[in-house]
């Protein structure tokens, strides 16, 4: 992991499995011990209770380790706007937070109308449509061979529901990403950019004007989305184009999650 931080391996032919599980002898025998990886197939999870009664939830070392690998190798890979905060080292809400009171003191400053919109996607993460994530990782490059891995990570997948304290036979689970998994947040950039990308190509919707500075047209924290205008018909046909987009890629928006703040 060490060398694929610091770019010794520049593509993925150049990865050897073994620069990343060369354990000592050791160390096998503890983690098998512990994770009892013969017993569970990659995918499974297994709960421990520790001696203070808290269960933990450990995937599978195998599919740890490979999905880590692809989320590292991913990451120079995308090519992702630079609004979206979530998922992204050295950004947080808290950055998004203060764009937002400063853009509303300076526009409150200027006596200028402004509309914020904010929209919350419902259950993103399990109803992503998955043809439409492998044809986005192609069109923002990433390499086929990554594709293929992503892929038969996602193959046949199933999942179980707990209710009442019992727990239900497996059920195929063909949409979504697995939540938890360390390449999820990724998968799920790529979407969103591809998403609002489409929606604002597709309309003619400017944002708001800013001095100094280009005009502010949303901001993104995870499936968390926010819209600025001024003019009340055009984000209507924004909120429009992006919710029929949205049902495309399989998700959309929880009406009782989303709000409107007017400023005049």
């Amino acid at each position: 992991m060490g060398k694929i931080r610091q770019n010794r391996f520049h593509s993925l032919e150049c990865i050897c499995f073994s620069s990343f599980c060369k354990f000592p002898p050791y160390q096998h025998l503890v983690l098998d011990s512990l994770f009892c990886l013969s017993n569970y197939s990659p995918g499974h999870f297994v709960y421990l209770l520790f001696p203070r009664l808290t269960p933990v939830k450990f995937c599978a070392l195998s599919t740890c380790c490979s999905t880590r690998l692809l989320s590292i190798i991913l990451i120079p890979s995308s090519v992702l706007r630079e609004i979206q905060a979530d998922f992204r080292h050295g950004r947080g809400c808290i950055d998004h937070i203060f764009t937002i009171r400063q853009v509303l003191e300076h526009r409150y400053t200027y006596r200028r109308p402004t509309i914020v919109v904010f929209l919350d996607l419902k259950a993103a993460f399990d109803s992503i449509d998955r043809e439409i994530l492998w044809q986005c990782l192609l069109l923002k490059g990433v390499p086929q061979k990554c594709i293929n891995l992503v892929k038969a990570l996602y193959s046949n997948t199933t999942s179980r529901a707990k209710a009442y304290g019992e727990m239900s036979s497996a059920f195929a689970a063909p949409i979504g990403v697995r939540q938890g998994c360390p390449l999820s947040p990724f998968l799920f950039n790529f979407i969103i950019d591809l998403l609002m990308g489409i929606t604002f190509s597709s309309t003619e919707f400017s944002g708001i004007d800013l001095l100094p500075g280009g005009p502010l047209i949303d901001l993104e924290y995870s499936d968390d989305i926010v819209l600025f205008g001024e003019d009340a018909d055009k984000i209507l046909s924004l909120l429009v184009a992006l919710s029929n987009n949205a049902r495309m890629f399989g998700m959309r928006f929880s009406p009782s999650k989303c709000k409107l703040l007017l400023q005049d």
